[in-house]
């Protein structure tokens, strides 16, 4: 499992376009919401950005794929989630504010401990794609790439973001 730092940046990013949706939507009704919506909008991004500017700089491991699996098509399930901004919340009542607050945060809690991790729209917009492989030492693994296809005995160059996930970095 990847580590715990890893695991909010990935959940925090998921969401940047929910957070943009949210500002836009609130823009008539309060511009301070609006305002914190774009700041997390863009505060999530860029931590992402670093992240995995940071990570590249890491020593790279090299493995053999033995096994590949596409995960792209989970980000689908992000689509209901999107659809709560056009409930019409207004976040200028303050039982708005703490209604939202704790949806986001057992959507955080059950994102952090489970395998949706590795489910984040994000990464497919800006062309990463996601597998899980296992390795030819038999080790079970999530792939962050952006490679939109894998080969059985395809050698990667990766740093590893936790126990069982890793992020390609090309020569």
């Amino acid at each position: 499992m990847a580590n715990f730092f890893t695991r909010i940046v990935l959940f925090l990013s998921s969401y940047a376009p929910l957070f943009g949706v949210f500002a836009v939507r609130q823009y008539s009704h309060s511009h301070k919401a609006t305002y914190i919506f774009c700041g997390l909008a863009i505060f999530s991004l860029f931590v992402l950005f670093i992240f995995f500017k940071t990570a590249r700089t890491l020593a790279p491991t090299e493995i053999f794929v033995k096994e590949h699996g596409a995960r792209d098509g989970d980000s689908m399930s992000y689509i209901v989630t999107y659809l709560v901004p056009f409930l019409d919340i207004k976040f200028d009542e303050f039982a708005n504010v703490i209604g939202v607050a704790i949806i986001f945060l057992v959507l955080g809690v059950l994102y952090v401990n489970s395998n949706m991790i590795y489910t984040n729209p994000v990464l497919n917009v800006v062309g990463f794609h996601i597998f899980d492989i296992r390795t030819t030492e038999d080790r079970p693994m999530v792939i962050i790439t952006r490679r939109s296809f894998l080969q059985s005995n395809a050698q990667l160059q990766i740093v590893l973001l936790g126990d069982y996930v890793g992020l390609e970095v090309r020569p």
